[in-house]
């Protein structure tokens, strides 16, 4: 196995030349959209809070 084994998947010419990307890119991309809300948030909903009996502590 030569260093450079990836397996089926293939290293093209493409791959070698790209530099890559900043962590602040990638951080900026992430946090763009993001899937969950922060719970209080202004404009956002409070944290659910249900509060449980005697029973469903015994489950």
């Amino acid at each position: 196995m030569s260093q450079n084994d990836f397996g089926i998947i293939e290293l093209v010419n493409e791959d070698r030349v790209y530099p890559g990307s900043r962590f602040s890119e990638v951080r900026d991309a992430v946090f763009a959209n993001p899937y969950q809300k922060v719970w209080g948030a202004t404009g956002e909903p409070p944290l659910p809070f249900v509060m449980p009996t005697f029973f469903d502590m015994l489950r």
